[in-house]
Order: structure tokens, then sequence, then C-alpha cells
């Protein structure tokens, strides 16, 4: 059975955080200046343009970023307000930590 996330908890998990487009950089970026710890998945992608190949990297899992945080810390406020961002992934009004 999935497990939903208590806010009884103390310890750091990681959580998924919905941005707004094309801002996952952005918001890694602010994360990383609000001492927060995020992930940002990318893969490398061969593109063709004018008859040459280069290697881009694209988001992995657009729109999304990972967090990793203490849910009942002031850090968790913070995710809600930063630039780039609309907030947790939500199940039940909670958000939904990232089962490994």
């Amino acid at each position: 059975m999935d497990e939903i996330y208590s806010a009884s908890s103390d310890c750091k998990r990681w959580f998924l955080v919905r941005c707004k487009s094309k801002q996952e950089q952005r918001a890694s970026l602010n994360f990383s200046n609000q001492m927060i710890t995020s992930y940002y998945p990318t893969i490398g992608v061969l593109k063709t343009s004018r008859g040459k190949t280069t290697l881009k990297q694209e988001a992995l899992f657009p729109g999304y970023l990972f967090v990793h945080l203490d849910i009942s810390s002031n850090y968790a406020s913070k995710v809600n307000n930063t630039f780039g961002v609309y907030g947790f992934v939500n199940f039940a009004g909670k958000p939904q930590m990232v089962i490994a």
C-alpha cells in the first residue's frame, strides 16, 4: 500500500515540486540560494539544426523538480514562495513524498 507522509516525522525526505513552464533551472537556482537541496534531472539529446548535430541537455521530467527537506520545517513554506514554482505535488491535500 502507498505510504502517505505524516507531518509528525522530523527527518528529511524527497518531495516532488511542480514548476512553471521552462523555469526548472531558475527554480533550482533559487532553491540553492535558500539552502534547500534540489535535484533537476536532465538527459543529453542529439539535436540537428542546419546540418549540424549538437548535444543538448533537456529535462528528464519537464515541469518538475525534486526537493530534499523536512516538511515540518520553515523551509517547506519557502518552497511555495520560490520564483518559478507552483508548489508541492499533493495527494489528499498533503505533499506526497517520493518513495525510492
